[in-house]
């Protein structure tokens, strides 16, 4: 597709310029929602650096798992290969896990409600998410299966293992719309649950007056909605370099587990377990 953008004499990279513009516009929606519901923005920002630099390496440390075979781990001393190897490839599961954790981590060193602060907040990341998506599209990685349909896309070039005159299903779009589908739906249930409380999660937390079960809520249905979405996306995804776990992609299986797993927090909290 387009790897690079070119600005004068500068080539820009599609993936990161994509990023850059979902987290600006991300931060844009937390501070209008900070605002709105009396929140120190401050602390979206301490929580977003934490949250960078371990979702950066996890999902950095999860690619070099899952692709492990497919690594020529004997051309360490390689300098090109390595910085091939480093600068692309990073599993977005691995990148979530770590972000949250270094979140928590935040939260015990600068004492900020994490929970409480997030699910204010949850509807931006699939929202950034999206972006990124358009950003696969155009590098050309995470491609769909061979399709010839209508919005049909080819690559120029075989980066990420594309065949020569093959056109494939757009299934970074897809994921995109479903992603900022879903957080539409979350700011709308964030508006809906505001309306309903007498005061925000974040306010009700910072007067010791909310539980985490409630603080939970947006969140968990973050994670249940995205792990459906991806688990089925995945059976649409061409490229073979993802890993696997018997018939399931790794991805298949951790949406797998955090499926269940929201699902099991919502049966005990609707039978107050």
């Amino acid at each position: 597709m387009y790897p690079y953008f070119k600005v004068f004499d500068w080539r820009i990279p599609a993936y990161g310029m994509m990023l850059v513009f979902g987290v600006i516009l991300a931060n844009l929606c937390a501070y209008r929602t900070c605002r709105k519901k009396r929140i120190a923005f401050w602390q979206i920002w301490v929580l977003e650096g934490y949250a960078f630099l371990g979702a950066m390496l996890g999902a950095k440390v999860l690619y070099l798992l899952v692709s492990f075979e497919q690594i020529d781990w004997s051309a360490w001393r390689d300098l090109r290969y390595v910085n091939s190897i480093m600068s692309g490839g990073f599993v977005f599961y691995g990148g979530l896990a770590a972000g949250i954790a270094a979140c928590m981590c935040a939260g015990r060193v600068h004492h900020i409600p994490v929970l409480s602060l997030l699910s204010e907040v949850i509807y931006t990341v699939p929202l950034a998410h999206g972006f990124g998506r358009i950003g696969c599209l155009l590098a050309g990685c995470c491609y769909g299966i061979p399709y010839n349909g209508i919005f049909a896309v080819s690559y120029p070039s075989a980066q990420y293992g594309q065949a020569a005159g093959v056109t494939y299903l757009p299934v970074q779009c897809i994921e995109t719309v479903c992603l900022w589908l879903l957080s539409l739906l979350l700011l709308w249930c964030s508006e809906k649950r505001q309306k309903s409380e007498k005061q925000p999660a974040y306010v009700m937390a910072v007067n010791g007056q909310e539980r985490n079960g409630a603080a939970c809520e947006p969140v968990v249905f973050y994670f249940l909605g995205y792990g459906v979405l991806r688990f089925f996306l995945e059976f649409f995804r061409g490229d073979a370099d993802r890993g696997y776990v018997g018939a399931l992609s790794v991805s298949q299986g951790i949406s797998l587990v955090i499926i269940i797993a929201s699902v099991s927090y919502v049966i005990r909290k609707k039978n107050n377990i």
